[in-house]
């Protein structure tokens, strides 16, 4: 998507807004934290600049082998070095399309258990991100309370959030849990935390004490840009761009400021906002193009990234949804993404659907096949077997034919149902149909690898321990 010549351009520019306009940092100990590591500060306005020395040594210092660890070892992946990407899916949406009735709805955790479990069953997903906000908690308690049910729901890596230092610890010690300490944890850590600066190029005080509590643990940060081109940044996509590297280069250098070493993900969510509408265009062409751009910009540091996709401003499953799921998804991941996200999204992440989870993980099925190519193995191409059966071969009764591999052809899971229903109109159904109906096997019939019962019970025991936490400070 960009030459060599313009990823120079775009690091040029970045340096200069790093170093010149600079970033708000509303945390003190996170301005002192960037002082350290090289940067100009002002704790009056508490901007700091940072010079391209202190990026380059931030870049230095993050590693390029980052693995993101499932809970049970069975899910581990590696995203340093990856011809193709992993995929995650969307996270903490508001609303929840109803299983019964197709109505818009709050979500509970109910449906966030839900999503999980299907998440866990489904092989395209490798890292759970929690898919919709469990509005029957208090907003206080919702965060950790989703961290606790997503890990009950699936055995895969956790990628989550947090608001606060409350929050931030009751993860960090419902992980400890897991993994049988902290230094386990710091070992193997079984999620990963996003860090979402405020755009354009600030710190929120809450997120970054976060931030930096996880980074302490050893907790890899993904640090994701939320520019809206032309709200929130610039309204050209070359000024978002630029905008965007920077928010995410000025995380790495306090992530490594606070924990030399940390694992370190580039976080893209980056695209153009409608003036007439005052809507983000999540399925544009154009943030697809962004995602591709800066997953590129990711490569050029070394760095492993997690690009947006799967995306759409469709409110319910359509024609619409699946071209532009499609598009969002195919150029991240022909950027070189290490992950990418959105799957299971609607209305611009507003919302979020069992059936479009499913049906997602055919979209991208395909897109990895693509990917994939064409293998031009000298057996594969066989000269001789076209040779020995001639003009006018009936290959379909040919045995040889049969050894060649499978993953030549892709048959995503929906389409395969889809074939097996009768020809007549009359009993063919539609494929948002097929996936409802895959949903509800997959829920009376898949649970995640089960925790041990006495660490599943520290970890509600931790859980509750947060909640009188909050209850205690709230009265104060």
């Amino acid at each position: 998507m960009l030459s060599d010549e313009e990823i120079h351009r775009i690091d040029a520019a970045s340096s200069d807004i790093l170093s010149g306009t600079g970033i708000k940092v509303m945390n003190r100990d996170a301005l002192m934290a960037l002082k350290s590591a090289g940067a100009s500060i002002n704790e009056h306005t508490e901007i700091a600049r940072i010079p391209e020395g202190a990026v380059r040594k931030a870049l230095d210092s993050a590693p390029r082998r980052v693995i993101l660890f499932s809970r049970d070892g069975r899910n581990d992946i590696e995203l340093s070095g990856i011809r193709h990407p992993y995929l995650t899916t969307d996270g903490t949406a508001m609303y929840v399309v109803d299983f019964s009735t197709g109505a818009y709805r709050r979500g509970t955790t109910r449906d966030l258990f839900r999503f999980a479990l299907i998440s866990d069953y489904l092989e395209e997903i490798s890292v759970f991100w929690p898919m919709v906000v469990a509005s029957d908690v208090s907003d206080a308690e919702h965060t950790v309370h989703e961290f606790t049910t997503s890990i009950l729901g699936t055995s895969k890596h956790i990628q989550h959030e947090a608001h606060g230092i409350l929050e931030a610890q009751a993860e960090i010690e419902i992980g400890s849990a897991i993994a049988g300490g902290k230094e386990e944890l710091r070992k193997r850590p079984l999620f990963s935390s996003v860090f979402t600066p405020v755009s354009p190029l600030a710190f929120e005080k809450h997120a970054t004490d976060s931030m930096m509590l996880f980074a302490r643990a050893g907790i890899p940060i993904v640090a994701m840009s939320i520019v809206q081109s032309g709200y929130t940044g610039p309204r050209t996509l070359a000024g978002s761009l630029a905008v965007m590297n920077s928010e995410i280069l000025a995380s790495l250098v306090l992530a490594q400021a606070v924990a030399t070493g940390l694992p370190f993900i580039y976080g893209i969510f980056v695209g153009p906002f409608d003036l007439d509408t005052s809507t983000f265009l999540a399925g544009s062409p154009e943030l697809a193009l962004l995602s591709a751009a800066g997953a590129q910009m990711a490569a050029y540091y070394g760095l492993p990234s997690l690009a947006s996709g799967m995306l759409t401003n469709a409110k319910t499953i359509s024609a619409q949804a699946a071209f532009e799921k499609a598009q969002t998804g195919m150029l991240p991941a022909l950027g070189g993404a290490s992950l990418v996200s959105g799957i299971g999204g609607l209305s611009a992440d507003e919302a979020v659907s069992f059936e479009q989870l499913v049906i997602d993980c055919d979209i991208w099925a395909s897109i990895k096949r693509i990917l994939r190519g064409v293998r031009l193995d000298q057996d594969l191409i066989g000269v001789d077997l076209i040779d020995r059966l001639g003009p006018m071969a009936d290959y379909l009764s040919e045995v040889e034919s049969a050894r060649f591999p499978k993953e030549d052809i892709c048959r995503p899971r929906l389409l395969r149902m889809a074939d097996q229903e009768e020809s007549r109109p009359k009993g063919a159904r539609d494929i948002e149909r097929i996936a409802h109906e895959e949903v509800k096997r997959i829920i009376s019939n898949h649970r995640a690898n089960p925790l041990d019962k006495g660490v599943e019970r520290e970890v509600i025991r931790i859980t509750k321990e947060f909640r009188r936490s909050v209850a205690r400070r709230d009265i104060e």
